[in-house]
């Protein structure tokens, strides 16, 4: 998938791998890292299963990736915010830290504000049937450019 990826012009790929006891699995990333070689790489919401995702954090930026996809070990970015602001204190511009998890137009506010995270996914769905709205994504956009 990698190398279809790279085959295509895309400048980026989100990987991950955890051992079974929940830590990077090494190994494999530095095999992906060589077929993505020159690309910008995101490790995964699998980083919120590690229990000590601070020395998790430092072996990611030892391992040059470009950002982490979290949010902060719980089930929404806004319950992580907390642990969202710390791995973003930690990642003192090394990698960059993007909450992701629960992100809509009526919680970004208060999400920059408490993280300090300047990167951010969203699916931009609303509940009735997940469908994306151009208005939320309008709005999103909206709430970063006043930042």
């Amino acid at each position: 998938e990698i190398k279809f990826c790279k085959s295509a012009g895309i400048n980026g790929v989100v990987i991950g791998v955890l051992k079974h006891n929940n830590t990077i699995d090494t190994s494999a990333i530095e095999k992906m890292k060589l077929e993505a070689s020159g690309m910008e790489i995101t490790f995964h919401k699998a980083f919120d299963e590690i229990e000590n995702q601070p020395e998790a954090l430092h072996e990611l930026i030892h391992l040059n990736f470009t950002r982490i996809l979290t949010s902060g070990g719980k089930a929404t970015a806004i319950e992580g915010a907390e642990q969202l602001s710390n791995l973003n204190t930690i990642a003192k511009n090394k990698i960059t830290i993007m909450p992701g998890g629960g992100i809509r137009s009526n919680n970004l506010s208060e999400l920059i504000e408490i993280t300090n995270c300047n990167a951010f996914h969203s699916a931009a769905s609303v509940a009735n049937g997940e469908e994306i709205f151009k208005n939320e994504i309008i709005k999103m956009k909206s709430t970063l450019e006043i930042v």
